[in-house]
């Protein structure tokens, strides 16, 4: 079967996956829709506004039905589960925190959530997922990958991300390893400055280079870092990004890897590169350093203005029309691979709040994890217990606030269950916060549950924690990290150390049933392993 034969602008056109900064996706995509597009992408604040995932999916077939020429290629999301989730939990079973598997070095367990998450995904009409993180976390400090890595070593990390990949393929989504070379020993947030790898080892490159001997890996995603260290073994300019880098992503990628998948870049207008580079540039340094696909957060003006540099550069004889060929023959047998993946289906009803909610709840209760217990335990928590409870404020916390929308709080759940803590307050968890919170000095307070978040990199925690210890040398902490678990070793030792798998109502849930229940008991040891939950 011969391939449809395109215009310049529709090959150039599915080059492109982007997205747009407001909710009318219509209006930013509107030059495309003639075309075609390799690929649209979703945010949080595009599938906010759902109610039900039927609505959803017709909203989705209504895109792709929009896209004249080569038509709409792929459409993706960030569903790594835990912190990165694009899909409301009303209308979609929320996940758990990678480092939560990690932590318990399941993989088993973690294929059962992602077969689960990927079917969804593929019935809703999403056939793309940036996911799995295979960046080892080696970075204390680092400000971004933390709970989306499954491990600090290669060894630990390639399981999880085997059955990731499987999972997806098996539903006939393409899942898209990230961020190589590799993001996790870094200390720069790429969304607003280029970091520079100074602590970046070959290890980090072992999961790739692993998948790719092994022939399961179908797409990965590059990253905007400097990578000195990579650069001088390969004898490269150490000012271009990895995500730039032909030597990077054709030379070691591709000719001494052998990798035949495809190269997405990171969002082109990420402060690593945006406002680093010439906008109009930007694009062609990515596709003569060998992606096959740019991705732009925003499709206009920005990826617009890219797409006719490209097709300008074409027509003028500047890039040769190979390239783009080349590209795009990557692209549709990757395509026609996953559309011939059968679809699971799914009776509308198993997207209801309510059945999304159990299927998370039962999720969230597997992935407590717990860290630290010291015998005599606090728990259970009962009415009589005089406790206070300290967390984060959900508005300052951009990935979980939207969740406030439906579905009870912490505070919610715990009146649900009639366990409703002597005092409350909520933090802040920027950094520069100033904590003035009061520590209820002289209150008979027998118990603090503090939940943190990341407090390794927020000093303001750290105080507030030491200063309620302090004014309660007696009370007990159970100390509950919806974060890294690096609190452990910056907050002074608390009677139970447990990691939440993440700071949805699902999880609240979980974590306020695992607060009301009788730990199972040895000789000296208190366990989270319980025969069952409260109802």
């Amino acid at each position: 079967m011969s391939r449809p034969t395109y215009t310049l602008q529709e090959k150039v056109a599915q080059l492109f996956l982007v997205g747009s900064d407001t909710v009318d996706l219509n209006a930013e995509l509107e030059s495309f829709y003639q075309y075609g597009l390799g690929g649209l992408i979703l945010f949080r604040h595009h599938l906010q506004p759902f109610d039900t995932a039927g609505d959803l999916r017709a909203f989705l077939t209504e895109q792709r039905h929009r896209f004249a020429g080569a038509g709409l290629g792929f459409i993706g999301i960030d569903q790594e589960g835990g912190q990165v989730e694009r899909l409301p939990h009303w209308l979609f079973p929320t996940g758990l925190l990678p480092i939560v598997f990690g932590l318990k070095n399941d993989p088993t367990f973690c294929g059962q959530v992602n077969r689960e998450v990927a079917r969804r995904l593929r019935w809703l009409g999403f056939n793309l997922n940036f996911t799995p993180t295979v960046d080892l976390d080696t970075a204390f400090e680092n400000p971004i990958i933390g709970v989306r890595a499954y491990g600090s070593t290669a060894n630990h990390v390639l399981p999880f991300a085997r059955t990731i990949i499987d999972t997806h393929l098996s539903a006939g989504v393409l899942p898209v390893a990230k961020h190589f070379p590799g993001h996790g020993s870094g200390t720069v947030d790429s969304h607003y400055d280029l970091p520079t790898f100074d602590a970046w080892s070959e290890e980090e490159l072992i999961p790739y280079e692993s998948l790719i001997r092994e022939n399961t890996l179908p797409a990965i995603l590059a990253a905007h870092g400097l990578y000195p260290e990579l650069a001088r073994r390969l004898h490269a300019d150490p000012g271009i990004p990895a995500s730039l880098s032909n030597a990077i992503l054709t030379g070691l990628l591709r000719q001494a890897f052998g990798f035949n998948g495809l190269i997405f870049t990171d969002d082109l207008m990420m402060g690593a590169v945006w406002g680093q580079r010439d906008p109009a540039e930007v694009a062609l340094e990515a596709l003569e350093a060998g992606a096959d696909m740019l991705v732009y957060r925003r499709a206009q003006p920005e990826a617009w203005l890219a797409f006719e540099t490209i097709v300008s550069r074409v027509q003028r004889g500047k890039l040769s029309e190979s390239v783009i060929d080349d590209r795009l023959e990557r692209l549709m047998k990757t395509q026609a691979a996953l559309n011939r993946v059968p679809m699971l289906d799914y009776a509308e009803e198993s997207f209801s709040q309510e059945a999304c909610h159990q299927q998370a709840l039962e999720w969230a209760r597997t992935g407590l994890t717990e860290l630290h217990h010291q015998f005599i335990s606090p728990l259970p928590l009962t009415q009589a217990t005089q406790w206070a409870l300290v967390m984060p404020d959900r508005r300052t916390m951009r990935h979980y606030d939207p969740d406030s929308k439906h579905g009870l709080d912490l505070l919610g759940w715990c009146q649900h269950y009639g366990v409703v803590p002597v005092a409350s307050q909520t933090y802040p968890i920027t950094p520069a916060a100033d904590f003035t919170a009061q520590t209820w000095a002289g209150q008979a307070i027998n118990t603090i549950v503090f939940i943190a978040f990341n407090s390794h990199l927020n000093p303001g925690q750290v105080e507030h924690y030491e200063r309620l210890k302090a004014s309660h040398p007696n009370a007990k902490v159970i100390l509950a990290s919806c974060g890294m678990p690096h609190d452990k070793d910056v907050l002074s030792k608390p009677w139970v150390h447990i990691q939440l798998p993440s700071f949805r109502p699902a999880a609240m849930q979980a974590f306020v049933q695992w607060l009301i229940s009788t730990p199972r008991q040895t000789d000296t040891v208190q366990s989270l392993s319980l025969p069952e939950y409260p109802h």
